[in-house]
């Protein structure tokens, strides 16, 4: 039995600044409640989070806000879905092995922060282009931003990684960029997409080419492991070639100029469609 119910927006305040307003138009245009919440770190449900609906448990909510926010829905908050950012997949050690081929940075490789001081004269002998090479967090969380390192800025470049084990890090040969695109990918489709940085300036154009919609369309038939039914795939050019740059969550993602009739309407039937499976799976049989 499928249930009439759609999905309430939650939008964190002072993330998107001036597309939080029309993302929140969008969802009340199409007929869905949404409200702006601020997010108190540190206390406990409901002191959470301020300015949102009364929501109970199992309520069907999409967040679209920060990681720190996600973090707390899906640990304290018993929400359908909650938002689409799922740590473990958006991860490159666990999504490389899937998407290898297309990927910008095939040429890698991950390991922990320690051990790649000590093994820093065999990854720029093995990644080095004129002396860089480029490092960032193999984790969604932004421990530091993704650079080109010189020999004598390795150590300083991946410094917040340095002195955990388990905190790894991705190593691949540095890689001149042109454009980079935004698609929006709902389940096996890509449903919306804008260009958002032109040779490293942020850049935000409307849409996308039809190749980069149509690679974007054939990378997805090839790999059938998703992150998420809702997910962020970012592709870029680079030497004449289109490539993989890297995933990112739905939630914790800006949309640059993407279709937001489209984006909105296309990801408040997952949550509902998430939300009736959820229901149907808790009803007697």
């Amino acid at each position: 039995m499928s249930y009439a119910v759609k999905p309430t927006w939650l939008i964190e305040r002072g993330v998107y600044r001036d597309h939080a307003k029309s993302f929140r138009a969008e969802v009340e245009r199409q007929g869905m409640q949404c409200a702006e919440v601020d997010y108190r770190h540190g206390k406990k449900p409901p002191d959470d989070i301020i300015g949102s609906l009364v929501l109970s448990d199992r309520s069907c909510v999409v967040l679209w806000g920060t990681l720190p926010l996600m973090q707390q829905i899906q640990i304290h908050h018993a929400w359908i879905p909650g938002g689409w950012c799922n740590l473990e997949n958006l991860d490159c050690a666990k999504y490389y092995s899937h998407f290898g081929p297309w990927l910008l940075n095939s040429d890698h490789a991950i390991l922990p922060g320690g051990d790649a001081t000590s093994l820093q004269q065999q990854l720029y002998d093995r990644f080095g282009r004129d002396g860089e090479i480029f490092v960032r967090p193999s984790c969604v969380h932004k421990l530091f931003m993704g650079t080109v390192a010189y020999e004598d800025d390795f150590r300083d470049a991946i410094a917040p990684a340095r002195y955990d084990s388990n905190t790894l890090i991705v190593v691949s040969s540095p890689k001149e960029i042109g454009r980079e695109w935004r698609l929006v990918i709902v389940d096996d489709a890509v449903v919306a997409g804008s260009q958002y940085r032109d040779n490293g300036a942020l850049s935000v154009v409307a849409g996308c080419p039809a190749e980069v919609t149509q690679y974007a369309a054939g990378v997805l038939q090839q790999v059938q492991w998703r992150p998420d039914r809702v997910f962020m795939l970012d592709v870029c050019e680079s030497g004449g070639s289109l490539f993989v740059l890297e995933l990112n969550s739905f939630s914790c993602s800006g949309i640059y100029a993407c279709d937001l009739p489209a984006v909105i309407r296309t990801t408040s039937a997952v949550a509902e469609d998430q939300w009736n499976a959820a229901a149907h799976a808790q009803s007697p049989s």
